[in-house]
């Protein structure tokens, strides 16, 4: 038997479920292997679903560029650290 639903029919069954039974079925829609990466983008923060930015997807205009120019940190730097000083200053 073969049957045909219109995806309102669908969306009208789901906005009608309880908020358990549609925790429940995005638990279950969602495979082992999407489990694993949402686990990931929470370790890292991010969460938000966008694809990570790459260094070479940045676009950096001449006056920055120009700024930075030869500027490096040395390799045992503790940028943790860093941002931590940094968001402090800037915050309190």
């Amino acid at each position: 038997m073969n049957a045909t639903f219109s995806l309102d029919t669908i969306l009208n069954l789901l906005s009608g479920l309880s908020l358990d039974n549609r925790a429940w079925l995005a638990e279950h829609l969602i495979n082992p292997a999407e489990k694993k990466e949402l686990a990931l983008r929470k370790e890292v923060g991010s969460d938000s679903g966008w694809p990570k930015i790459r260094r070479e997807d940045m676009r950096i205009s001449d006056d920055v560029a120009n700024l930075v120019k030869g500027f490096e940190l040395p390799e045992d730097a503790d940028y943790d650290k860093m941002k931590l000083e940094y968001l402090m200053e800037k915050h309190g």
